[in-house]
């Protein structure tokens, strides 16, 4: 989805701002080939992870594992945090492709010039860094709420199989 906005707002990347895509000067194959490659890279990850992590918890592998736990830990983050970025991003790509298009809707023409604005300000590189900060933040938010539903769940699964 975040793709597909992308190319709404901006087809020829004239205001992408993600930097490695500047930095790269990547154009859309390169995109698309290592959107695939990532997404299929994290689940993977994710999925095999999903297991060591279910061990862990219930006790079965936690005395040989602090570096697979720190790389588990690690990828968990990486989508959370990827994950809470893409829901920022989205309605950012619609919002600006109203604005670049000069859609003729009173209401969401106002909101996207507002959006431009204050999206200018945030977005200068020390912004950038800050709010990548916050992704990771909520990335580790939503990692240790994983952890506590898996682990309320195995708890509430134990103690209904116990005799």
């Amino acid at each position: 989805m975040d793709i597909l906005t992308t190319y709404i707002a901006s087809p020829n990347l004239n205001y992408e701002i993600n930097p490695i895509i500047v930095y790269f000067k990547l154009n859309w194959i390169h995109i698309i080939i290592l959107t695939t490659f990532f997404v299929r890279l994290i689940m993977t990850v994710i999925i095999t992870n999903n297991t060591f992590l279910l061990n862990y918890i219930t006790n079965k592998e936690k005395k040989y594992c602090t570096t697979k736990l720190i790389v588990v830990l690690t990828m968990y983050i990486f989508f959370f945090s990827h994950f809470v970025a893409t829901l920022f991003i989205i309605p950012n790509n619609i919002i600006a492709s109203i604005y670049l298009h000069n859609i003729d809707n009173d209401f969401f023409a106002k909101i996207a010039v507002k959006h431009i604005q204050n999206a200018q300000i945030l977005l200068r590189p020390i912004n950038y860094f800050f709010l990548n900060s916050f992704f990771l933040l909520c990335g580790v938010f939503l990692f240790l709420l994983r952890i506590y539903f898996l682990k309320k769940k195995l708890t509430h699964y134990s103690s209904q199989n116990s005799p």
